[in-house]
């Protein structure tokens, strides 16, 4: 999300996409979707102690997926890229708090820890990789800002973007039922 919303919000609406915001105000508008988290993630907390974490994980790709395909479809203006953002992040904390319950109910007590820390570590890497195709992408269909003579990304680099993150929200769901995720699930009851 960081990697697309920081560089999206200060585009110059020159280039035919983004919101030509300040680094100041990117900075407090990214601060104010963030803080969605604060809200979201206890309630993804309370429905997976209701459900189970594999539940909470696919509540929050469900409500990602929406958000940024209504973002993909619509992204022009704060207002609507706020809305879309806040859903995002709404999302977002349901899967980060899901996935870590799928963590620790699949692991034994006395390794926990460790199970949270490769978490972190596989969530940091994948990141990282998604941010390098982000701007691998967005570096490949570069709209000149008439102004100023520099290159930004064009707004069907943005959209193939954000499809491409509504994709990896769609891609969650069936790793829910497959693989490692479903043994676990059918090995204890918590998952």
């Amino acid at each position: 999300y960081g990697p697309i919303f920081a560089p999206f919000t200060q585009q110059p609406l020159s280039t035919g996409a983004g919101l030509a915001l300040t680094a100041s105000m990117a900075g407090a508008f990214m601060a104010a979707l963030n803080g969605t988290s604060f809200i979201t993630s206890p309630i993804a907390g309370k429905v997976m102690q209701h459900f189970s974490p594999r539940t909470t994980v696919l509540i929050g790709a469900l409500i990602s997926l929406t958000g940024w395909s209504l973002l993909a479809l619509n992204h022009q203006g704060v207002m609507l890229v706020g809305i879309w953002g806040v859903i995002i992040i709404a999302g977002l904390g349901f899967i980060f708090t899901g996935c870590y319950g799928l963590l620790v109910a699949a692991s034994p007590s006395t390794q926990v820890g460790e199970a949270t820390g490769i978490g972190y570590i596989a969530m940091t890497l994948a990141m990282a990789v998604g941010a390098q195709i982000i701007f691998s992408v967005l570096s490949n269909d570069p709209s000149i800002d008439p102004r100023t003579r520099v290159a930004y990304p064009s707004d069907a680099a943005w959209t193939i973007v954000m499809i491409g993150a509504a994709i990896g929200a769609a891609a969650i769901i069936p790793v829910l039922f497959c693989g490692a995720g479903a043994a676990a699930g059918r090995n204890r009851k918590a998952v």
